[in-house]
């Protein structure tokens, strides 16, 4: 197991067992860039793309307090969870419009 690997899974485990903040920020540290920008490239306004990263690191903090499975790759758990936000974000907008305009059809 690589050295970061290793890391990982002693972060993942402070996390579920201790609910350890720290090890949680530590993880945020090495990953909120990297996402952050993954999640800027997809989605236009910076302020809705800097809430969902917020988002996904929300959701993982609840999944790993909540789920008992193991979390083998811990980059692959976020970038998922940040893919599902964004594509949960398209879906919420393309309904926004389709109600608006609905609003707009003159009955």
């Amino acid at each position: 197991m690589r050295m970061s690997k290793m890391k990982e899974q002693i972060l993942v485990h402070r996390i579920r067992k201790k609910k350890d903040s720290k090890a949680f920020d530590e993880v945020y540290g090495m990953y909120a860039k990297g996402v952050h920008r993954h999640i800027v490239l997809r989605i236009p306004s910076k302020e809705e793309a800097e809430d969902l990263k917020q988002e996904v690191f929300l959701k993982l903090w609840d999944y790993l307090i909540s789920k008992p499975r193991a979390v083998e790759n811990l980059k692959a758990l976020i970038y998922k969870i940040a893919q599902n936000l964004i594509a949960a974000y398209y879906v919420n907008q393309n309904l926004a419009k389709t109600y608006k305009d609905k609003d707009k059809i003159e009955l």
